[in-house]
């Protein structure tokens, strides 16, 4: 495997340091990877090593080869090494996102996923557009003074975290305010040097405050095995979800018996706090991006809201409905988030381990290398979309939604992303569970903005 920097002895390549101010940790591995290309007479290699506190890392990207390594999980060749690397940290274990053993994970998926369903996101959406509705009253509150948009995103998803996916009710604006901390201060201890490293983790800020937050859960979930479920947070989806399929794959079928099986108060606690931890950081994020290109570009935003201003002519109301915002009805919103997925990806997600050599476009992977599967190189060296010094990602000259508008799409000097290239919500056997809500609540976000505020004047813009 072509090697990335080496980095500090023992220590290795210290990636968390490696942000920019564009990409995030992004940053790292673009500038591994131009640094490898140039080496290698301009080709980028789709896998590359670095290592990091003692591990070989085998950084994975590019059309295809992306899907194929990650296709591999649970085949014998692939697993999750979160509980390795994650074991005695902040972060849930007993949840589908670390879960090892393929029958056990495809119950947790049937399970967590019956309460992300279509259905059941088409149903959330009131609560959505009340809480992207509270945001803008505290913009229209400020008259005129600064925003700091990416803290009305952040206020959002946490919102949602308590609303939609806890079903939570609190008296005050204080308990709103307490529980959005706790949330926040749990995550960010998440990947702190003292989490990681393993210093006193029991007496950190971040402990304190998961335990703080599950004691929420608890009482969340207390509350609704007396009262029954509410049919509308996603805790009472997974409370009461029931599975039906037996997983022992060697039964005849004559055999097979029903168990109508439930997920443990372990299991839903967990995969509370996963969906929360999923939701929260990356959705935030991607909606302060959504709103700094924007506002970079004031054509596509007038384009936002002259669709929204026909939806509402149409339907006669500020009622917004997944169906309303879906594709065939607001195709330039969907455009825009597509847009947003393309240039900032979503983060590269829990390094997988190699179980046995895999041998990938030529390329062998050892036993025991990690695996880092990455979004952003993906889109970054996609052939239909790159341009040279990656002008395709940059905030001003590569932020072009009509790509995505098919009748547009023809006529443009820019191109729709390759279908294999374009992984916004990762791949295989892991694909993101919970697209569904992920892309209502941003749609419904933004939608509520393009329909509510004026245009968003950005400092960064000359006069």
């Amino acid at each position: 495997i072509p090697p990335g920097g080496l980095g500090c002895p023992f220590v290795g390549s210290a990636f968390m340091l490696g942000n920019s101010k564009d990409y995030g940790n992004g940053g790292f591995y673009r500038k591994q990877s131009k640094a490898l290309g140039e080496k290698l007479g301009g080709v980028v290699p789709k896998i590359w090593k670095y290592y990091f506190m003692g591990k070989s890392m085998a950084v994975v990207s590019g059309g295809g080869t992306f899907q194929k390594v990650l296709g591999m999980e649970f085949d014998g060749a692939l697993s999750s090494s979160g509980a390795e690397l994650l074991d005695k940290g902040l972060m849930p274990l007993k949840s589908l996102l670390f879960e090892v053993d393929k029958q056990r994970h495809l119950y947790l998926r049937r399970l967590v996923g019956s309460a992300l369903t279509a259905a059941a996101v088409s149903a959330a959406a009131p609560t959505l557009q009340t809480a992207a509705e509270e945001q803008v009253t505290r913009i229209l509150a400020q008259n005129g003074r600064k925003i700091k948009f990416s803290q009305i995103c952040t206020d959002y998803t946490l919102d949602l975290a308590w609303r939609q996916i806890l079903g939570l009710q609190f008296s005050s604006e204080e308990e709103v305010s307490i529980f959005e901390k706790n949330v926040a201060t749990w995550i960010e201890g998440i990947l702190s040097l003292r989490v990681l490293f393993r210093v006193a983790v029991k007496s950190s800020p971040g402990y304190f405050a998961r335990d703080k937050v599950i004691s929420k859960i608890e009482e969340r979930i207390d509350q609704l095995l007396e009262n029954g479920p509410d049919n509308k947070s996603t805790l009472s989806g997974m409370v009461f979800a029931m599975d039906d399929e037996d997983n022992d794959n060697n039964a005849s079928s004559k055999k097979k018996k029903m168990t109508n099986k439930r997920l443990s108060r372990k299991e839903i606690i967990d995969n509370a706090l996963i969906l929360i931890f999923a939701g929260s950081e990356t959705s935030a994020s991607i909606l302060t991006n959504a709103m700094m290109f924007l506002g970079l570009h004031p054509t596509v935003w007038k384009k936002l809201v002259e669709e929204q201003k026909q939806l509402q002519q149409l339907h006669g109301d500020d009622t917004l409905t997944t169906q309303i915002l879906d594709v065939s009805s607001a195709p330039f919103l969907d455009a825009v988030l597509k847009e947003t997925l393309r240039m900032r990806t979503l983060i590269g997600g829990i390094p997988r381990k190699a179980l046995t050599d895999i041998e990938v476009d030529g390329v062998t992977i050892p036993r025991g290398f990690l695996v880092d599967p990455s979004l952003l190189l993906t889109h970054e060296e996609d052939p239909s979309t790159k341009l040279p010094n990656a002008e395709h990602l940059d905030a001003i000259k590569g932020f072009h939604p009509e790509r995505w508008l098919s009748n547009d799409n023809n006529n443009s000097e820019y191109k729709e992303p390759s279908s294999d290239w374009y992984v916004p919500y990762g791949s295989g056997p892991r694909y993101c569970l919970g697209r569904n809500l992920a892309q209502a609540e941003m749609k419904i976000f933004l939608a509520t903005m393009a329909r509510k505020i004026d245009f968003p004047r950005l400092d960064m813009i000359p006069d």
